[in-house]
């Protein structure tokens, strides 16, 4: 290489990783931007209430009479993190920070290893300014860790498959043991690499079943924990999980794994040229998909030497497996176990979606349509941006301070569902024997106006289609009766809404 080349390979590698930080920070301040505004919401508050408990015996305790179907591992760095930091909830949020961003990095180099420089831009880029991985970044819950340790258990199987050193394969067998102890339906992932790992040993299963074996004494420890669990308990606890159809299915692919929405309840807010960009994100998402599935072959897999690409068959299969197994998994178990299909269970399969359109996009055949494919998702990632209005989450802190700075003392308060009960208790210095959750709401609201109490209402629309309660259902209950109404409305992704009503005299 002469010293023109150098020259000019030194200019694009500063290019090159000047993008990176650019995008690194970026990321940051994206995640950073009003993470102190952001309430605890119900399934943060239900942990958070608990974190003075003196000992770590006392929290598991509660958490699994609250949520019976949680693994550890999460949930003892969140109590230690609590106590180190005085308890202090933007340090719970870094914790998760603190995840996603490695995600990203570690995201990156999956995909420089799979596609090159630019492979791995566009899997940064996309992991970025995704509203999944943004949303669990900042939730104090242990997804932003499930997303981190599938990714590295996923990167170290295919560096163990690849380069066949002994440290890859216990790095793999330790996060996919990791993976057990963070949430049980991420066993998924791990069924995914077997799979995979199947496929490409065809008739030679003895390294499969050793691997297989590797992992049973942490299965063992995971079915003592799981052997303590009341299964009636969690029937309760998942009860609004329903078994999930097609569509529910498509929407993750379309909308969810891209990062165009954070929950299929997300509501879309910018459009481009008339049309709502995430449809034109999940086409080109799911295209892409189908398009590395049927012509793998063709598509670059390997570019540690950008000037011989080769067709990498372990990547395009172990990718292939992970983007279609665990959904199968979960499927799987809702129809014959109990439903369990929910987006948020299985973001990280926003990963394969990523990685297999940065080689798509990497592998057109000229610089102009490489271009104009990056210019177009630099497009689509500024109208992401744009339509993410904060706060993300239920506005219970504000709420909170409303109501204390009106309420009387002989005031009732009708929650007309639980999942305001545990922020508000969180944030407020009212008793909570004072806090009323009925299943007939309707029926304790009018009751307790018709004996002269001052009501204040607390509706949460959480965002789910199956979830009816909205402001629009309490102004048609209300309405035509002899009453005096206020509202007071919250905004954010899920709207807060608190009405004090009382009987005109």
């Amino acid at each position: 290489m002469d010293d023109e080349a150098r020259t000019i390979a030194r200019k694009e590698s500063l290019y090159h990783w000047t993008l990176v930080v650019l995008l690194m920070l970026s990321a940051l301040a994206y995640r950073l931007y009003g993470i102190s505004g952001e309430s605890l919401w119900h399934d943060e508050a239900t942990s958070v209430l608990y974190l003075h408990s003196p000992t770590i015996a006392d929290y598991f305790k509660t958490q699994v009479e609250i949520d019976p179907a949680i693994v550890p591992l999460y949930f003892v760095i969140e109590y230690y993190t609590a106590w180190a930091t005085g308890h202090s909830i933007l340090a719970l949020r870094a914790v998760s920070l603190a995840f996603g961003m490695t995600t990203l990095v570690l995201l990156y180099v999956f995909g420089r290893r799979l596609f090159g420089p630019a492979g791995g831009l566009l899997t940064l880029l996309f992991g970025a300014f995704s509203k999944t991985m943004l949303y669990q970044s900042q939730e104090i819950r242990m997804y932003a860790l499930t997303f981190l340790l599938a990714l590295a258990a996923m990167y170290t199987f295919y560096l163990a498959y690849t380069e066949r050193k002994p440290l890859w394969w216990v790095l793999n067998i330790a996060f996919n043991c990791a993976l057990f102890f963070t949430h049980l339906l991420a066993l998924s992932v791990v069924v995914a690499q077997g799979i995979a790992y199947l496929l490409l040993q065809r008739r030679r299963v003895i390294p499969v079943v050793l691997w297989s074996l590797a992992h049973v004494p942490a299965l063992l420890l995971l079915a003592m924990w799981v052997s303590s669990i009341d299964t009636s308990a969690v029937d309760r606890h998942l009860g609004w999980i329903q078994p999930p159809g097609i569509g529910h299915v498509l929407g993750c692919y379309l909308y969810v794994f891209p990062g165009t929405k954070f929950s299929l309840g997300d509501p879309v807010r910018y459009q481009l040229l008339g049309i709502p960009y995430l449809h034109i994100v999940g086409a080109a998402f799911i295209l892409a998909c189908i398009v590395f599935v049927v012509r793998r072959k063709n598509i670059v897999l390997s570019r540690e030497n950008s000037q011989a690409p080769t067709y990498n068959r372990p990547a395009a299969i172990l990718l292939i497996s992970w983007l279609i197994v665990p959904v199968v998994t979960l499927l799987v178990l809702s129809y014959t176990v109990r439903p369990c299909l929910s987006e948020r269970y299985l973001g990280y399969q926003a990963f394969p979606m990523f990685l297999m359109m940065a080689g798509c996009v990497t592998t057109l055949k000229t610089p102009t349509r490489r271009m104009l494919a990056c210019t177009f998702f630099i497009l689509m990632t500024v109208c992401n941006v744009l339509s993410f209005d904060r706060p993300l989450r239920i506005d219970s802190a504000s709420g909170v301070a409303y109501l204390e700075s009106r309420i009387a003392p002989d005031d009732r308060i009708v929650f007309t569902g639980k999942r305001c009960v545990a922020p508000f208790t969180y944030y407020s210095k009212l008793d909570p024997s004072r806090f009323i959750l009925s299943m007939d709401y309707e029926g304790k609201v009018i009751e307790e106006i018709e004996t002269g109490k001052t009501v204040w209402l607390i509706v949460s629309r959480i965002l789910s289609p199956s979830i009816r309660v909205s402001a629009k259902h309490i102004d048609q209950l209300l309405e035509g009766r002899n009453y005096e109404i206020e509202r007071k409305e919250f905004p954010g992704f899920a709207p807060l809404y608190i009405y004090r009503v009382k009987k005109i005299s």
